[in-house]
């Protein structure tokens, strides 16, 4: 059984909350997508799987004027680091600045973890 945060846990834990569905991101603020991605996250780290994760805390740069913020950063057990991005559905865009950040970090993880179809993640991962 998952743990699902609603939008007052995940406030009070994490000090972001979860836009509406439908609104525009807002800058250190978890939407829909993200926000129940937080909820595996948490429930991975209650039950020991992963040491850590944060939202939005990490700002790579990819070439001048050029940044890259995943939405998660994981530690797990073997202090490895893996950055998440979460989307609702596929998209390029996305993929292109991770496949780049991949590329210029090779000794971090990198994956997308697309919206939940059929009650499951959907993941693509670089440098595993």
């Amino acid at each position: 059984m998952a743990l699902r945060l609603t939008t007052e846990e995940a406030k009070r834990l994490f000090g972001t909350a979860a836009n509406q569905p439908g609104k525009r991101h807002v800058k250190a603020e978890m939407n829909r997508w993200e926000s129940q991605y937080a909820s595996v996250l948490e429930t991975a780290r209650t039950f020991g799987d992963i040491q850590h994760w944060r939202f939005e805390r990490v700002n790579l740069k990819l070439a001048d004027k050029t940044y890259y913020k995943p939405d998660f950063v994981v530690i797990h057990n073997d202090n490895s680091i893996e950055f998440v991005e979460v989307k609702g559905f596929s998209r390029d865009d996305a993929r292109v600045k991770i496949k780049v950040a991949a590329e210029q970090f090779p000794f971090w993880k990198f994956t997308v973890a697309f919206g939940l179809k059929k009650g499951a993640w959907q993941y693509e991962r670089w440098n595993q």
